[in-house]
């Protein structure tokens, strides 16, 4: 079970150490669901898989905010708080047109300010 599981982690590319990883959190995760599941491979296989993407997103965040670190200038500035607000952002500029948007853009990059560009 734990080769299936590991087999399924690589197919999703991670490494082989996280592949590792996944491959022993999905057993667990089985063991502890043992009396309810009734096709073991299957739900080892999916549950793999699912614990593979967790490990990319939880990489691609990490980077994210190691990104959001070098751009913070200001000591008081908490980048890891302020995902949200990224997120939220860029949400709200794909719901607006593409005229707005560019707007929005030409005013930054002219030097102002983003909660001036708010108002």
């Amino acid at each position: 079970m734990l080769k299936v599981a590991r087999y399924e982690a690589l197919r999703e590319g991670l490494s082989e150490a996280d592949a590792e990883d996944a491959a022993s959190l999905a057993l667990l995760d089985y063991l502890q669901a043992i009396s309810t599941v009734e096709h073991p491979f299957a739900w080892i296989r999916l549950v793999a898989r699912r614990k593979a993407w967790n490990f990319i997103r939880v990489e691609k965040t990490r980077g994210k905010k190691e990104e959001l670190k070098d751009y913070c200038p200001e000591a008081s500035c908490k980048p890891f708080e302020e995902v949200e607000c990224f997120i939220d952002l860029g949400v709200a500029l794909r719901a607006i047109g593409e005229a707005e948007r560019c707007a929005l853009v030409a005013k930054f990059v002219e030097g102002e300010d983003l909660e001036s560009i708010a108002k």
